[in-house]
């Protein structure tokens, strides 16, 4: 069954990554505009790296939104250290990933460039890699209301972390997280019966008129262990101005409703970043977040690290963000949940599985499809 309703859409997922550093970081666009939009993201870690290119046109349908189109015929590549060129290739929808197995490497520098169809051409600022403090420890507050999930607040779990800032200001962080929640049902339909026949890796629904009459839909249970991936949905960032040399400690890095009162593993990563990005992330936080949620549209966008050289006068948002990565699988141990508390689920309605009946094939089970919101891969310090 679907979870769209919960978690992070793809485009609001790429939309995180929008960071900027060029001072003095006032210039923004209106949406009436019509602008390129570049996100990248190159870590030291080998998943999660690439570049997205789009085109933000202004909503025939809302003055105060933006479409965007995908550009899907650029050459995009990487120059590192002003001499090393690797090259990007188009994966889907305007997002171009790096070679298989690549990642950044701490001290050197990357810049991005690429060229569209229409002759322009751009670039980034360089980017050095900065070696990313360790978290020490990982620990869990139980709060009885107060997390938003979808369009209520619910019960769940507050993450903290400590960890120790190295010494020389100018240092900056932010975190990133994602739940990993044990699913039961892999497959939902409405106003019908789900059939799989044997050996078959999918099934189908077959529509049945008395329930669509009575607007009945049924859930099927998954064939074999699955969870779904549920990923934050705001941005949490700070630099080294007040803890430089010092530990950070009780740092609240994410908010995990009681989707379901069994356990959880919550993956956390904590980016290092130079100031400017952070200096960018604090104005995006500032526009966003803290005006409405990230998913309202933002009344401007900033202009980010790109820019045109063969017109520099054009306007260019996002961000090519170069950091090293530090990640901690934390199980979260739902046992501190007070009797009473109801779990929110996963999704609006509860969950209603076909009743059993004599046929003893009925119901069949649901393949686990991996997804980027769901796996069947056991997490990392998963404890059943």
């Amino acid at each position: 069954m679907s979870i769209k309703s919960i978690r992070l859409l793809p485009g609001l997922f790429i939309f995180l990554w929008m960071f900027s550093c060029i001072e003095p970081f006032d210039t923004a666009f209106r949406l009436t505009d019509s602008i390129l939009v570049v996100d990248g993201n190159l870590t030291d870690q080998e998943a999660g790296n690439y570049v997205s290119l789009r085109n933000s046109k202004p909503s025939s349908i809302s003055s105060s939104s933006s479409i965007f189109e995908p550009i899907k015929d650029a050459s995009v590549w990487v120059l590192i250290d002003d001499s090393e060129k690797v090259n990007l290739s188009h994966f889907d929808a305007g997002t171009y990933s790096f070679p298989e197995g690549f990642k950044a490497e701490n001290g050197r520098s990357y810049q991005l460039f690429f060229d569209l169809s229409n002759g322009n051409s751009y670039q980034s600022d360089a980017q050095v890699l900065k070696t990313v403090s360790p978290i020490k420890k990982v620990y869990q507050e139980f709060v009885s209301d107060g997390i938003r999930v979808r369009d209520i607040t619910a019960a769940g779990h507050k993450i903290y972390l400590d960890m120790d800032e190295p010494e020389g200001k100018g240092d900056a962080y932010y975190w990133t997280w994602k739940s990993y929640e044990k699913q039961n049902y892999c497959t939902e339909c409405y106003g019908g019966r789900y059939y799989r026949n044997p050996g078959e890796a999918e099934g189908v629904c077959v529509s049945d008129q008395l329930l669509i009459r009575y607007n009945v839909t049924y859930d099927y249970k998954c064939e074999k262990p699955c969870w779904e991936i549920i990923y934050s949905n705001t941005l949490n960032a700070m630099n080294d101005a007040f803890i430089d040399g010092r530990s950070l400690v009780g740092k609240q890095v994410a908010e995990v409703p009681l989707y379901t009162r069994n356990g959880a593993v919550i993956e956390i990563k904590q980016h290092a970043i130079n100031d400017k990005a952070y200096k960018y992330l604090k104005l995006l936080i500032d526009q966003n977040q803290n005006s409405g949620g990230l998913a309202d549209t933002p009344s401007t966008a900033l202009i980010g690290n790109m820019t045109s050289s063969t017109n520099r006068t054009e306007s260019v948002g996002g961000y090519f963000v170069v950091s090293s990565v530090h990640t901690v699988h934390y199980f979260l141990d739902r046992a501190d949940v007070i009797n009473g508390v109801k779990a929110v689920g996963f999704q609006v309605r509860e969950s209603n599985p076909e009743p059993s009946g004599a046929d003893t094939t009925r119901p069949p089970l649901a393949p686990c499809n991996e997804s980027v919101s769901r796996t069947s891969v056991q997490p990392i310090n998963w404890i059943d």
